[in-house]
């Protein structure tokens, strides 16, 4: 608010603890119709999230429109970190999907779906990774399409929200949520999340104990303590698994979604394409799917 003296601001808290900020310029009028325009309007119209000058209206985008300036995808991490938590404040959402106190989720929906990719961008920035659905949604005009922002690693985003949203009922479950830190287990959905059977097994013997008694203390089923029985395990079991070995990179498991693959295409012949390959690890993350390139 410093950058803009020129300019007022004033907040009122209103129901369910959302804060609405108001702003006026002095004697600049806002620049509607070819006035002068205030500082904080001119910023605006450079992000282009107000209307050029000399328009009737002094509007902006609209709820299927919205975007996160280029500007913002590319700055620096405490940047991204006040913005998510502000974007946060107004339509994200913190809930509860167990009675356990550990059993939190956080989910943001809107009807743009550049404004969901732009948020998914974000939260990648800040090493959460997310997954992004279709919903119905009423709205005034009738039934329109939602697109809801679902976070899979809830301790990483505790880790890097916590004290940068400003609504007291989210900024509160949120310092809870770090607070817990590794007792919070990351929320998957249900459908895809099932692990090989074989990768679990692995990481148990990495930590230096044997398969069976790690199953029977998480209460899992004979059939699965053997390559030969079950062939994958759900993500109810993958928690508890999690919390009865406390391992890292089983909790980190959690939060991916596995899928099968459904259909193949060919690219047209003529199309350039790029093959990289990475150090190490051949194993990268594009567009939010893991994939591998090939090892030279």
């Amino acid at each position: 608010m410093s950058a803009f003296p020129e300019s007022t601001f004033r907040s009122i808290v209103r129901e369910r603890g959302v804060v609405t900020t108001m702003v006026s310029g002095g004697t600049v009028r806002g620049g509607v119709g070819g006035t002068p325009a205030g500082g904080l309007l001119t910023w605006l119209r450079e992000l282009e999230l107000k209307t050029p000058r000399g328009e009737k209206s002094a509007g902006g985008s609209l709820s299927d429109t919205k975007f996160v300036p280029k500007s913002f995808l590319e700055a620096s991490l405490p940047v991204i970190q006040e913005l998510v938590g502000a974007l946060w404040d107004t339509d994200g959402c913190i809930f509860r999907f167990t009675k356990s106190p550990e059993g939190r989720g956080a989910t943001y929906k809107t009807i743009s779906i550049q404004l969901a990719e732009d948020v998914r961008f974000l939260l990648l920035r800040l090493g959460v990774p997310t997954s992004i659905s279709q919903l119905p949604y009423e709205a005034r005009k009738g039934s329109r399409l939602a697109y809801q922002i679902s976070v899979t690693d809830t301790v990483r985003f505790a880790e890097m929200l916590n004290g940068h949203l400003h609504h007291g009922g989210k900024a509160a479950e949120v310092a809870l949520m770090a607070g817990l830190g590794k007792d919070m287990h990351s929320r998957a959905r249900r459908l895809g999340s099932h692990l090989p059977v074989g990768i679990i097994q692995d990481l148990v013997r990495e930590s230096g104990v044997s398969v069976r008694p790690v199953f029977e203390a998480a209460g899992l089923p004979r059939a699965m303590m053997s390559r030969a029985g079950m062939n994958h395990v759900g993500y109810g079991n993958q928690v508890r698994l999690a919390l009865a070995l406390d391992s890292p990179k089983l909790h980190r498991l959690t939060a991916v979604q596995w899928v099968k693959v459904v259909s193949q295409e060919a690219a047209a012949a003529d199309e350039l394409v790029f093959e990289i390959a990475v150090d190490g690890v051949h194993s990268i993350i594009v567009n939010g799917v893991a994939v591998r390139t090939l090892e030279r």
